[in-house]
């Protein structure tokens, strides 16, 4: 997680171009998850990685909001990111993350994000 609390916004907002985090659901263009990778989920190592975000982020989730104050939001608190950086994030996401990347992320000593938006994923 990033130090800085400057606000993470998609550039476009057309629904084709956006993706979930499907740790975080953190939204941003697949162009900005390639650029930058996840501010919330460094240890998914998406930078510069087309395969990683293609598993790791998806395009089939629901709403969205925006946390201007995670501290201090009861959104975020129902959604459980209020440790995230300030940004749009998703209401639902329709599938999980893979094991295999949960795994991944516990053995690099790196946290397994749990928020409500994938608990009920398929």
């Amino acid at each position: 997680m990033a130090g800085d609390d400057s606000l993470i916004v998609p550039q476009e907002f057309g629904m084709n171009k956006l993706r979930a985090c499907l740790s975080c659901s953190l939204v941003k263009t697949q162009k900005q998850f390639y650029d930058q990778g996840c501010d919330n989920c460094p240890g998914l190592m998406l930078q510069r990685d087309s395969e990683a975000i293609a598993v790791c982020t998806s395009n089939a989730f629901s709403g969205t909001y925006v946390l201007l104050r995670p501290k201090d939001s009861w959104v975020s608190k129902w959604q459980r990111t209020r440790r995230f950086r300030p940004g749009c994030y998703a209401i639902q996401i329709d599938i999980q993350l893979p094991q295999s990347e949960e795994e991944r992320l516990v053995e690099n000593g790196q946290r397994v994000n749990r928020i409500r938006a994938t608990a009920n994923a398929l």
